[in-house]
């Protein structure tokens, strides 16, 4: 997988999403969005379902799409225990609370907690 895959990832981990939905909340155009989930279905991440209206495709995560997310968690983790190891529990707790304010302070902090932060460019 790839970095932008995870941008489509983390809006089906609460629940499926049509494919205007995911457009919508990524921030992109609804082809851009198409392209994503249709190479996510090829590589088996995401599956790709009817929905109840028919015209609707309804998108989510595979059971390879969910290993994925769980992988993800536990390097995270992994990472999060070595990086606390090195600085200590206190200083790296500091520093994230210090990054959070930043973001906040910038007016971010809703969009982390949506998961509508798109890709540096």
């Amino acid at each position: 997988m790839r970095e932008s895959h995870g941008y489509v990832v983390q809006h089906l981990i609460e629940s499926e999403r049509s494919i205007t939905e995911l457009a919508q909340r990524m921030n992109v155009s609804q082809q851009a969005a198409s392209k994503s989930i249709a190479e996510l279905v090829r590589r088996g991440v995401v599956e790709s379902r009817p929905a109840a209206d028919k015209r609707t495709r309804r998108i989510r995560l595979s059971k390879r799409g969910w290993d994925a997310v769980r992988f993800s968690r536990r390097s995270r983790q992994v990472i999060e225990t070595r990086l606390q190891r090195t600085v200590g529990e206190r200083s790296y707790a500091d520093a994230c609370a210090t990054l959070i304010a930043c973001v906040d302070a910038l007016g971010g902090l809703s969009r982390l907690r949506a998961r509508r932060i798109r890709s540096p460019r």
